[in-house]
């Protein structure tokens, strides 16, 4: 049911869908712990802690500073992203044949 509402867009999720960045995700862990704790985990130790969301992780690294941690995660997040700029295999053919699509059903 779609409420009459219509919707000719197509939604993607970036995070490990259209672009690997997981290795901007650990960088942005690694640089808030070292920040809040003076340390910097390893790779395995963040991925160990891995299946809650970021404020799941980050509480397991620095137990109730979220409100400072989260945000400077995210910045560092975001700062970091730049590094990450290329898709995974096809995913540039996917939006490419998608795009072709969409131009054809509007015809």
């Amino acid at each position: 049911m779609n409420n009459g509402y219509v919707s000719d867009g197509k939604r993607f999720d970036l995070d490990g869908t259209l672009a690997n960045t997981l290795p901007v995700c650990i960088q942005a862990y690694q640089a808030t712990v070292l920040n809040f704790c003076g340390r910097t985990p390893e790779e395995s130790e963040i991925y160990a802690r891995f299946g809650p969301s970021e404020e799941g992780v980050l509480e397991q690294f620095i137990p109730g500073q979220l409100a400072k941690t989260l945000p400077y995660y995210f910045d560092r997040y975001e700062q970091f992203h730049a590094q990450c700029t290329q898709t995974f295999p096809g995913v540039e053919q996917m939006f490419a044949m998608l795009l072709a699509k969409m131009r054809q059903s509007r015809m």
